[in-house]
């Protein structure tokens, strides 16, 4: 960091502006016409197909105001100060009062990077993003520079991991939460094992080539430490005469169920996100436990009149393990088979391959830190994982001690490094019945369930689909009907703001269908069209785009009632089995 800030004025309009003594002076802003610089800034920078601006560098904030006069309603500017004398200037003066309600402006003080910096550009488009230095910033602060462009592709790339899985499971999303709602009717929550095992330690299982050297290490310890295993490696444990205390699903996927073919009977606790993969649910013999993750405000009170709290997994199964760890109370966790990397040119222990071709396919092109060895080969799917809990490690730092214990693999950051053995000579506890008290919260808290509720919501959900459906059709024909004339009447204008108040009405049954679409039921009162053009085009150009928003939610319910009417097929069925008339 630079040692003094100056405040002086600007030669040609007497304009305030910054300057940075160190060992030499350097000023942030023109020191003649900072508002000609800024303008000219802006000029320079400028896409007008760019949304979303991360700004390094604040100084006084000319080059911000121009950027803003230029920007559409929908944009985001986040402005990242590397320099603490120069944000609290900034915070307590009057030069930011004109922006600071402007929802379009973000100001960051450097220190916050890591915490606020991912909720503000976490939803930008990953397209429409641009990065921006002003003026002598990079210069002056280097290493922070090179910080933020780091925090930033960190989270891009978590964004777009995000996204893909996102889109790729969305229809079965909404398949299992439709599916899975009565299940968890008779299920237990999440939260009644909250801190209940303070004093424990844990350990979690994962898949990785290592397991094979110290899987047997834990026969015999059952009463001694929680074990907490993935789909993958519940058969494994299993067949060496090791009984888990809880079995983590986090996938939504089919090719999650396959995992679980040869367990089904088994009775350990499985621990799910309400989102996983319904034939697990429906066909698991043991008991449930439920976390929330479908990412819908209120859908869990809509159904069950109650919150389901969420186990924090972001894309892997081990995250949701340790993070379940955490939540029950383990301040110490192990890990162990959590390789992350090429070993001996495997995916998977042979013993958690599940019949399935276990050599490695990915290109292994990223050299990292060992956790035995001195470095590894991974991939970029590893190496994203590897980040994901390191970042993890980081936030949760001050709550729980992670051990890992894997025999290989590449090394985590936050994590110390032993031996299971050692990691159990000092944290195992003498004798502990866990499994009697994991089975006296599921007796004590499972909900005994109440399908007909659950029925009766999926009828109401049903009706206003087809409603949805039946309004959006006539809305299309309007819209039909006056792109052909080239007008909107005032008659069809009335006609179309009860389409849009009727739709509105329905949405809130309509939650799960919105997650079929990137374009959700809001967007249709945020036409946007081009006001340079003449009043015909710009007509022609609103009609267009409330012609897609009414096509896109047409579409959606349609797909929508196909898994609705799947859902309560299986819900009949599941009434049926259960007695119910």
């Amino acid at each position: 960091m630079c040692n003094k800030i100056l405040l002086e004025e600007s030669k040609i309009n007497k304009l305030p502006i910054i300057a940075v003594q160190n060992e030499n002076k350097v000023y942030i802003h023109s020191k003649y016409d900072p508002i000609k610089e800024a303008k000219a800034w802006v000029n320079d920078i400028y896409e007008s197909e760019k949304n979303i601006y991360v700004i390094y560098g604040a100084g006084l904030l000319y080059h911000i105001k121009e950027l803003l006069k230029i920007l559409k309603y929908d944009a985001a500017v986040v402005v990242v100060e590397p320099d603490k004398d120069i944000y609290d200037f900034m915070i307590n003066g009057d030069i930011i009062k004109d922006i600071v309600d402007d929802e379009r402006f973000h100001f960051i003080l450097v220190d916050d990077l890591k915490k606020q910096l991912r909720d503000k550009i976490l939803h930008a488009n990953l397209t429409n993003m641009k990065i921006c230095v002003f003026g002598q910033y990079e210069r002056l602060y280097p290493q922070t520079y090179i910080d933020m462009v780091i925090h930033i592709r960190d989270i891009l790339t978590d964004q777009e991991f995000y996204i893909n899985t996102k889109e790729r499971f969305s229809v079965e999303n909404a398949n299992n939460i439709l599916n899975n709602a009565v299940y968890i009717e008779h299920s237990c929550f999440l939260d009644y094992f909250a801190d209940k095992f303070e004093g424990a330690s844990c350990v979690v299982v994962s898949a990785g080539p290592s397991l094979e050297k110290n899987i047997d290490t834990l026969k015999g310890m059952e009463n001694k430490v929680l074990i907490i295993t993935g789909g993958r490696t519940l058969k494994p444990l299993l067949d060496k005469g090791i009984r888990p205390h809880f079995v983590v699903s986090v996938d939504a996927a089919y090719a999650n169920f396959e995992l679980f073919e040869n367990v089904l009977d088994c009775d350990v606790p499985l621990v799910a996100p309400w989102v996983c993969n319904k034939e697990i649910i429906k066909k698991y013999k043991g008991e449930k436990i439920f976390s929330n993750s479908t990412e819908i405000d209120d859908l869990d009170m809509q159904f069950f009149g109650r919150k389901i709290y969420e186990i924090y997994a972001n894309g892997t199964v081990s995250t949701m393990q340790i993070d379940f760890a955490r939540w029950i109370g383990c301040k110490n966790i192990a890990l162990i088979g959590q390789d992350l990397a090429d070993t001996g040119g495997k995916t998977h222990a042979d013993i958690a391959s599940h019949g399935k071709d276990n050599r490695e396919k990915y290109r292994k092109n990223i050299k990292v830190k060992g956790n035995v060895e001195e470095f590894v080969y991974t991939h970029e799917v590893f190496k994203h994982f590897i980040d994901i809990l390191a970042r993890y490690f980081e936030m949760t730092k001050d709550i729980i001690n992670v051990t890992n214990c894997t025999e290989g693999g590449a090394y985590i950051q936050g994590t110390d490094v032993s031996t299971l053995e050692e990691f159990l000579d000092k944290n195992a506890v003498d004798d502990r019945n866990f499994e009697k008290e994991i089975n006296d919260i599921i007796i004590n808290n499972k909900r005994k369930g109440n399908s007909d509720k659950i029925y009766e919501l999926f009828k109401e959900i049903s009706l206003r689909t087809v409603d949805t459906i039946n309004l959006s059709t006539d809305a299309l024909k309007i819209i039909g009907r006056s792109i052909s004339n080239k007008i909107l009447s005032d008659e069809d204008i009335k006609k179309l703001r009860k389409i849009d108040k009727k739709i509105d009405k329905n949405e809130q049954y309509l939650e799960i269908a919105n997650a079929l679409s990137a374009k959700t039921f809001d967007n249709i009162e945020k036409a946007v069209v081009d006001t340079t053009k003449s009043d015909e085009e710009q007509l022609i150009d609103y009609l267009k785009i409330k012609r897609a928003l009414y096509a896109t939610i047409n579409g959606t319910c349609r797909a929508f009632s196909v898994i609705l009417k799947e859902a309560i097929d299986n819900l009949k069925e599941y009434r049926i089995s259960n007695n119910k008339k």
